[in-house]
């Protein structure tokens, strides 16, 4: 514990002063320091480093021997350094060992200063707070909570603080980009009344204010605060709204001031900060279990040596007599065991985990500096949170995309509104044509018009509207709509259209969250840009401000209006009662004011359809009106646009004061205020009138139907999840190519549609279909979802299914039910892999839940992006992040790993055969220095860059566009055809055979060979580094027979990264008489058996290689291998598209029956969960029951 977090000595004696608080709530006494004590809050002291100078080298040294692997190398290192048993130099197994750890610990290292140099700065920032009544200019670390501070615009706040007062009336604007991304600003205020308590405190020379604050303890929730303040016996209720947050800052406002509610790691930012959790590709695993089971073969190894060791010491103990045994053939047996051990432990590559690891780096190097994923609208280009994944890319099975954002804009254009049974806008608009006609789905911007005073460009045009705001009379005609109080006592009536549209656009401009922003321009003109929660409520104000109604100041008490009436501009300033703000469980957004044109009390509501349209008042629904608009809706809905409905009411101040008794109650609670605030305001927003609907457009991004269908070409099944109505989502679909006029597409809204669509009869038409090869698509609303997850039969017949369907939609539905969507396929297959999508918020559940995530740079802030293991500018970026670098990185990584296992066992197995040679003695074959430097220096870098720089494929070859092909060739990761268990015989089944070939041809050719003048015959090392050699120009060239491009860089790694130091490293070793090779090269080089001996196993090896890579040419030839031979002998692509396709039928037919049987395996899994349901009456809730617990059973 750091000396900040200490608790004071004056602790014991506060504590029994002034007793104990709620073990619930906290208590704050502000501005006194001296009773805050007591309470042993934590100091302000921030660090986020992991180790101090004194921690870090054992406890750095601990987190890398939780790795098996170093824990197994250690293992050896110790092992090696008993001399009774063995062969090698100790140096050979500590010097990797002590390599590999060494590197991660400097970069462990380099990542906590970092942290640490972020940490000082932090806790070093100059804050001013009032100690002695007076101001004084403290350290962040220095202030306490209950300390009144003072923090000036473009300072970021040192903890979690409650405003008291602004230099802005008592409201302040914030920025939470460094806290959540978001960057538009947002309003917080101090707590209603408290300000005359404030003003009277300022104005002596010493600052003596006081109070007591009851707080929430503190916790990970950012936007929820509940609390209250009590001065001189007065209570002030306190909410999120009052709450600045560490980590974001004061903004367009010039001073707030505020007391610390939370300091350290009681801040909000702080407990929400969390280690990134590792996360591990299929590769991986399976990389793993391999690991083990080659541990097991060398263990097996290891024991049949040391039995006929054993067998061989009893048999020849008598014959070879110039032996000592200095121990019995027990303990020999055991002796051998360990020996052979170490002589064997090469089997597992040490570095091999580091390879990996720096070959994925340079791959999100690639990744993150290609030109053709720069999205130049953002100035972004990618960006990789997660190396460890990377290859996971080219393994894709399902997409689950949000819409808005991601497929979508979310740059909304306002195209139309109705009001009083009229439509305002473009008719055109609305034209329903046959869904997924492709001139219903052209988004077009219209022509615009602009405004004169701002000289900013706006689509929506409507003379009509014109014309009527103006006072054209011929626009204009008589109403007759009634707004009346609950008890009748107020009203108001509408008699013309005139006044009813500018009741609408008066809704528009006040009832939102927006918050002006003036810029001024070069030629000292003011414009004003709007910053809002949504691009939804920026376009609605903007639209508002456009026909006249110019929204440009609001504080906590009031907004003010620049109302334009028939060209002259009126300020009109509204008093503002209360705000109800929108959240995803409300959907709808209220606010409470007075008119002073009228005087009237009114509240304005707008939220969506289903929402508003149940809180109608049933007495005053002008069903004719009402009936309009809802057609309205749906014909925009199935246009694609967004709808809203905008309401209202009239409130007699009797009312008013009840409704304002009941808040105050309310937020006395300080447990329960926010359930007891939002029973009181779904029970006063009912008896709504409406006004009318708008519509906005969120546009498509560029090439996104191009990019679904190239992905769905490629095997993978992209599911739409989005809060849309089913109608909007629908012609969404159908305008992204994600539907197809020729599919059959099935509906799910009501429990009816569950049973029909989930039912077993259809299941059984579904398989019917998927064998005639008929496209469906399944559409899948909110409440639905909820019947299916609740049932697990309803969710088995669902999976089988929606698994089956070229496409779903999920619509009406919350972040929670978007990562309830991607668990249910997880849960049903752990093989399939799956990657979430979206630039929202409201994506980070979702994107979280899946194996993959995929933050866009949008414009609902920064979440999604820095929740995501990777992140790009647009939706179109996917298509080359999959299909091009995803198949990459999984072609490089499974062939480097099944590379690192063939070579490693063409070098180790020559030891073992030479135990037959040696006695079973556990003497070494090759010098202890050149087993050090194999893995580490002589093959790695060769391997490594061909991991980096392979393409079977290049996109752009030699002017070629294969663009048109690369789909196709997607299921090479995603089936996983590489790294498999078959291929990994292969290479075993190679690397025996090459081990036995450098082994036994420099044995035979040395056995008998004299090579030196004076007579004398080659001696073991001669033997050992022939051998060697043989094994270094295999293992390095062979690269070049299984490499399908070639670069400069390949070439420098093998030729004089690799082959040059190998020659320069055995001759230096030559002169050192502590190696075992000393005076071995001149004599070796000087005959002319070395060289042939290399070039007779190089021979031999690659002829073979060269056979079987011809054959599988020729006979077994891939749809990558046809492409290829096309490319590269220059013919024209279009003219062999026909032989590709007959190529890929091929393939294609072979893994569809795969699938089937996996399917079959899958589905017979289904019903040994459902039977163990049904046996413990689970059914009703399914989620107790997990896949394990099934398996246990068995």
């Amino acid at each position: 514990m750091s000396e900040d977090n200490k608790p004071s000595s004056k602790v014991k004696d506060a504590k029994s002063v002034y007793g104990q608080q709620s073990p619930d709530t906290r208590t704050i006494y502000l501005n006194d320091s001296i009773r805050n004590v007591q309470f042993n809050y934590k100091s302000n002291y921030i660090r986020t480093t992991k180790y101090t100078k004194w921690s870090y080298f054992p406890l750095c040294l601990f987190q890398q021997f939780k790795r098996f692997a170093n824990i197994y190398f250690f293992i050896i290192a110790v092992v090696q350094s008993i001399s009774i048993i063995s062969p090698l130099n100790p140096v050979t197994a500590i010097a990797p060992l002590v390599f590999v750890v060494a590197v991660s610990m400097v970069r462990e290292a380099i990542e906590d200063y970092i942290r640490y140099r972020s940490d000082r700065e932090t806790n070093s920032q100059v804050v001013y707070t009032l100690r002695d009544g007076k101001f004084q200019e403290l350290r962040s670390d220095q202030i306490e909570v209950g300390d009144l501070v003072y923090i000036k615009e473009g300072d970021m706040f040192p903890a979690d603080l409650i405003i008291l007062a602004s230099s802005n009336e008592g409201v302040g604007f914030i920025q939470t980009s460094s806290l959540d991304g978001e960057k538009n600003l947002k309003k917080r205020s101090r707590p209603k009344g408290i300000e005359r308590y404030i003003l009277n405190t300022f104005e002596t020379d010493r600052i003596l204010f006081v109070g007591e604050c009851v707080s929430e303890n503190p916790n990970t929730e950012l936007y929820q605060y509940t609390g209250k303040i009590t001065i001189c016996d007065e209570v002030f209720s306190l909410n999120a709204n009052q709450l600045l947050l560490k980590g974001s800052s004061l903004k367009n406002t010039d001073w707030v001031l505020a007391f610390v509610l939370y300091t350290g790691n009681d801040t909000k930012l702080m407990m929400n900060s969390q280690a990134a959790t590792f996360k591990q590709s299929k590769i991986e695993k399976r990389m793993n279990r391999l690991v083990l089971y080659i541990v097991i073969v060398q263990i097996i190894l290891c024991c049949i040596l040391a039995i006929i060791g054993s067998f061989w010491y009893r048999n020849e103990d008598d014959k070879a007599y110039y032996l000592t045994f200095e121990y019995n053939v027990g303990t020999n047996g055991v002796i051998s065991f360990f020996s052979y051990f170490l002589l064997l432990n090469t089997l597992l590559p040490i570095s091999l985990i580091v390879s990996l690891e720096v070959v994925k780096v340079i791959q999100a190097f690639f990744i993150v500096n290609d030109v053709k994923i720069y999205c130049a609208e953002r100035d972004r280009f990618a960006k990789v949170s997660s190396t460890s994944i990377i290859e996971e890319l080219g393994q894709i099975n399902y997409i689950f995309s949000d819409k808005t954002g991601t497929l979508t804009r979310n740059v909304m254009e306002f195209k139309l509104m109705h009001v009083g049974g009229d439509l305002y806008g473009n008719p055109a608009d609305l034209e329903v044509v046959k869904p997924g006609d492709a001139t219903s789905h052209a988004l077009q911007r219209q022509v615009t018009s602009t405004d004169t005073k701002s000289g900013i460009e706006y689509a929506f045009k409507c003379d009509k509207l014109q014309q009527l705001l103006a006072g054209d009379k011929k626009q204009d005609y008589e109403q007759d709509y009634w707004v009346k109080s609950q008890n009748g006592k107020v009203q108001q009536h509408f008699t013309t259209q005139k006044q009813l549209v500018s009741e609408f656009i008066k809704v528009l401009a006040l009832a939102h969250e927006c918050v002006p922003e003036f810029v001024t321009k070069d030629d000292g003109t003011k414009i004003v840009f709007y910053q809002g929660p949504s691009p939804d409520e920026v376009t609605l104000v903007d639209f508002a401000k456009n026909q006249g109604y110019f929204f440009k100041y609001t504080s906590d008490t009031e907004i003010k209006l620049d109302v334009t009436i028939n060209g002259s501009d009126k300020e009109v300033v509204y008093p503002v009662y209360r705000k109800m703000e929108f959240n995803s469980d409300r959907k709808r957004m209220s606010i409470i004011l007075k008119d002073p044109s009228d005087g009237l009390i009114k509240m304005y509501t707008k939220g969506a359809d289903s929402i508003i349209k149940s809180r109608l008042d049933t007495n005053q629904i002008d069903k004719v009106s009402l009936g309009e608009t809802e057609d309205f809706l749906n014909k925009a809905s199935l246009k694609g646009l967004r709808t809203l409905l905008m309401a209202m009411k009239v409130i007699d101040e009797e009312e008013y004061i009840e409704f304002q008794k009941k808040i105050s109650e309310a937020e006395k609670d300080v447990m329960q205020r926010d359930k007891m605030l939002a029973g009181i305001y779904d029970e006063f927003e009912r008896g709504l009138v409406l006004l009318g609907g708008t519509a906005v457009e969120d546009r498509l991004q560029d090439n996104v139907p191009e990019t679904i269908n190239d992905l769905q070409e490629a095997g993978i099944k992209i599911w739409m999840l989005t809060g849309d109505k089913l109608e909007t989502a629908e012609n969404i679909g159908y305008s992204c190519k994600l539907l197809k006029n020729d599919m059959t597409v099935w509906k799910m809204s009501t429990l009816e549609d569950v049973q029909a669509v989930c039912s077993d009869e259809r299941v059984i038409l579904n398989n019917q279909m998927l064998i005639e090869q008929k496209k469906r698509g399944l559409l899948v609303e909110a409440q639905a979802l909820n019947i299916i997850l609740a049932n697990f039969n309803f969710k088995k017949n669902f999976v089988k299914i929606a698994k089956s369907c070229e496409a779903v939609i999920c619509c009406r539905v919350s972040p929670r039910q978007k990562a309830d969507v991607v668990r249910i396929i997880k849960d049903d297959d752990d093989q399939a892999i799956t990657l979430a999508i979206g630039d929202g918020a409201n994506d980070v559940s979702m994107i979280l839940e899946a194996h993959i995530g995929v933050g866009l740079y949008g414009n609902e802030g920064m979440r999604a992006v820095q929740s995501g293991d990777f992140a790009l500018g647009e939706f179109q970026f996917l298509w080359r992040l999959l299909l091009v670098h995803g198949r990459w990185c999984y072609l490089r990584n499974a062939e480097l790993i099944l590379y690192f296992f063939y070579k490693n066992l063409v070098f180790t197995i020559p030891q073992f055969m030479f135990a037959y040679l040696n006695g079973f003695s556990g003497q070494t074959f090759y010098d202890d220095y050149y087993i050090t430097c194999y893995n580490m220096i002589f093959t790695a870098l060769p391997l490594m860059a061909k991991a980096v720089w392979e393409q079977d494929i290049n996109p752009q070859t030699d002017g070629v566009d294969l663009n048109p092909f690369l789909p196709k060739l997607y299921y090479v990761g995603q089936k996983s055809t590489i790294f498999t268990w078959g291929n990994y015989f292969i290479f075993v089944i190679n690397g025996l055979a090459h081990s036995v070939i450098v082994f036994v041809i420099p044995y035979y050719v040395y056995s008998f060979a004299i090579i030196t003048k004076n007579g004398t015959n080659a001696d073991m090392w001669i033997f050992s580094v022939t051998s060697f050699s043989c094994v270094i120009f295999i293992v390095t060239l062979k690269l070049m027979v299984f490499m399908r491009y070639y670069s400069k860089w390949n070439f420098v790694a093998i030729f004089l990264l690799s082959l040059t130091i190998y020659y320069a490293f055995i001759w230096i070793a030559n002169l050192f008489s502590v190696t075992y090779t000393y005076q071995t090269m001149l004599p070796l080089h000087k005959a002319p058996h070395y060289f042939l001996t290399v070039f007779l196993c190089c021979g031999t090896c690659f002829i073979v290689d060269l056979f079987i890579t011809g054959f599988k040419f020729n006979f077994l030839t891939t749809p990558t291998d046809y492409l290829r031979t096309i490319v590269n002998s220059g013919k024209k692509i279009g003219d062999h598209k026909k032989e590709f396709d007959k190529i890929f039928a091929k393939i294609k037919t072979y893994y569809v029956g795969e699938d089937m049987k996996r399917e079959q395996e899958l589905e017979q899994r289904r019903e040994e969960i459902a039977k163990l349901l049904e046996k413990q009456d689970l059914s009703k809730n399914p989620f107790k029951v997990k896949p394990e617990q099934m398996n246990n059973n068995h």
